[in-house]
C-alpha cells in the first residue's frame, strides 16, 4: 500500500519543517534547538507567522509569498523560499534587522486577479508594523491606500507613513479579516480608512470601487466632530471609541454586529449598547484590537 502524500504547510508551524501538521500546541523555533521567546504580540497570515519580541523586533516564519516573510527575497509568482523556522524580519536596506517596533497586524488580502499559476497565489499576505516615532512600516502584499486595487509588494519593510503622508503619526492599525480596508487611527483622534467602498468606508460613499486613504467623519448629533481613543475590527466592520465613551461604527455588518438589518453602514454612526449575532442575542465577540 503507498503511502498518503506528506502535507505541505510551507513552514507555518515553525517547527523546522515544511510538511506536517500538529494537533496539539508547538512550539515555534529559531532553530533546532533555539525556542521563539519574550514575544509580547503575535500576528498570522496566509501560511506565516508572526511574532514581535520585547526588544522591539519582528520575527517571521512560513510562506515567502509576496516577500511576506521580510527577507528580501526574490518571488516571481510561482516559487518561493519558505522558511520552517522563526526569522528575524530586516531592516528596509536588508542589512540589519528592523527595530523599535512597539505594535504588528497581519494582512491577508484575496483577488482571483493575483492568479497566475495556482490559486495559492490568489492570497497576498503581508503585514504592519508600528514604531515607536509612530511611523507605519509594511512589507509583503498590502492593499495600496490609492485610489484603485492594487497591491503593494515588497519583501524588504517599507515606510508608509513617508510613502503615503496621509498615514503618518499613526497611534494604532489594525488589520480587517476579510481585508477590503485597512484602518488607523493617529495620535490627534482621527481614523484614516482605505479600500472598496462597497462595504463602507465609514465616509458615506458606496459602489464597486477603491478609495484612497481618507479621514472618517466620526460626528454626534449636534455635528460635533469626535475625538478617537481606540479602534476595533470584526470582518469588514470597524469600530471607533471616543473620549467621551461613546462607540460608533461604519462598514460591513456582517453576522449583525452594526444593527438588525441591512448588509453595510456606509457613514459612521453611534451605537447604543451590545451588538448582536445572528442569533439576536449575544453580545459581540470577536472584536480586534
Amino acid at each position: 500500500m503507498q503511502a498518503p502524500a506528506k502535507q505541505e504547510n510551507a513552514g507555518k508551524l515553525g517547527t523546522g519543517t515544511l510538511y506536517g501538521t500538529s494537533t496539539i500546541p508547538v512550539r515555534v523555533m529559531k532553530d533546532a534547538n533555539t525556542p521563539l521567546d519574550n514575544i509580547i504580540e503575535i500576528a498570522g497570515g496566509h501560511n506565516i507567522g508572526y511574532a514581535l519580541d520585547k526588544d522591539g523586533h519582528v520575527w517571521a516564519w512560513g510562506s515567502s509569498a509576496f516577500g511576506a516573510l521580510g527577507q528580501g527575497e526574490s518571488f516571481d509568482g510561482t516559487t518561493r523560499t519558505n522558511l520552517p523556522y522563526a526569522a528575524l524580519v530586516k531592516n528596509s536596506d536588508g542589512i540589519g534587522y528592523l527595530s523599535g517596533i512597539v505594535h504588528i497586524a497581519s494582512n491577508n488580502y484575496y483577488d482571483s486577479h493575483l492568479n497566475d499559476t495556482s490559486t495559492a497565489y490568489q492570497y497576498a499576505s503581508g503585514v504592519f508594523a508600528l514604531d515607536e516615532n509612530h511611523d507605519l512600516w509594511a512589507w509583503g502584499g498590502n492593499l495600496a491606500p490609492i485610489s484603485q486595487n492594487l497591491i503593494d509588494v515588497s519583501s524588504l519593510p517599507v515606510n508608509w507613513s513617508r510613502k503615503y503622508p496621509s498615514l503618518s503619526n499613526v497611534k494604532n492599525i489594525i488589520r480587517t479579516p476579510e481585508n477590503y480596508a485597512g484602518t488607523v487611527l493617529k495620535n490627534d483622534g482621527s481614523v484614516y480608512r482605505w479600500g472598496y467602498y462597497g462595504y463602507g468606508l465609514g465616509d458615506g460613499t458606496s459602489g464597486n470601487a477603491y478609495g484612497a486613504a481618507r479621514r472618517i467623519p466620526v460626528k454626534d448629533s449636534d455635528d460635533n466632530e469626535q475625538y478617537i481613543i481606540a479602534i476595533n475590527s470584526y470582518f469588514d466592520a470597524v469600530g471607533m471609541i471616543t473620549s467621551s465613551g461613546d462607540y460608533y461604527v461604519a462598514g460591513r455588518n456582517e453576522n449583525y454586529v452594526i444593527h438588525e438589518s441591512g448588509s453595510y453602514q456606509y457613514t459612521a454612526v453611534k451605537h447604543d449598547g451590545y451588538s448582536k449575532d445572528a442569533s439576536g442575542n449575544a453580545p459581540l465577540t470577536g472584536m480586534g484590537r
